[in-house]
């Protein structure tokens, strides 16, 4: 079964990640990764009142309005993974999660949609552009964010 999360900040979460790929040390579990991105959150927003908790019941860690992680125990290791000219990691998709998006778009397909895509509507406001459009380092942060978890939901 795959790990579920749910991005809802992408932009605190893909600048949190990209300050954590030129950290010297990063954090070593779940927890810390997540008490990390809190803290990193109170200090954008001005505020001292986000905080990680983990929620043994549905075994996840929240950070309201930000990032959740279903599907993980409390103490669960984190680990990262960056390229080098030693080392390729080529990140296959998870089985399940690659079978419920083929049925999406074979199903998109036969309803005669064909070449249409989904664009989440953080997305469609950079892409439409005008007034809403974030700017481009937001439109970064964001796509770090969503390529980080590209695997899961």
């Amino acid at each position: 079964m795959p790990v579920e999360m749910n991005v809802m900040s992408h932009q605190l979460v893909g600048a949190w990640l990209a300050r954590l790929t030129t950290a010297e040390k990063r954090p070593e579990t779940l927890a810390g990764f997540m008490e990390g991105l809190a803290a990193y959150v109170n200090n954008a927003l001005g505020v001292e009142t986000i905080a990680a908790t983990y929620v043994a019941a549905r075994n996840a860690w929240r950070i309201p309005g930000v990032l959740e992680i279903f599907g993980v125990a409390e103490d669960a290791a984190a680990v990262y993974v960056s390229h080098a000219p030693e080392q390729v990691v080529i990140r296959l998709p998870d089985p399940e999660l690659l079978a419920e998006s083929r049925n999406l778009a074979v199903a998109f397909d036969h309803g005669g949609r064909s070449g249409e895509f989904y664009v989440d509507r953080f997305y469609y406001d950079y892409i439409r552009g005008g007034d809403y459009a974030p700017s481009n380092s937001a439109f970064l942060d964001s796509r770090i964010a969503d390529y980080t978890f590209a695997q899961c939901r």
